[in-house]
């Protein structure tokens, strides 16, 4: 929890095509192998407001 009171989370996700995960992501490692497609990362920051906090949370 922040001094606000609100919630501070954060979610990360990659992006990319790991080996013996079928063969749509074993297409796409192929590709990715061959550079024709790139690997990424996202990270988000994501805010619930003490507000929606307490509704979910049935305090108010």
């Amino acid at each position: 929890m922040g001094n606000d009171g609100n919630l501070h989370l954060y979610m990360f996700d990659t992006y990319d095509f790991n080996a013996n995960e079928g063969p749509l992501v074993e297409a796409g490692r192929r590709q990715m192998l061959k550079r024709n497609l790139k690997g990424n990362f996202s990270i988000c920051d994501i805010v619930l407001a003490k507000d929606e906090l307490d509704k979910i949370w049935n305090k108010k």
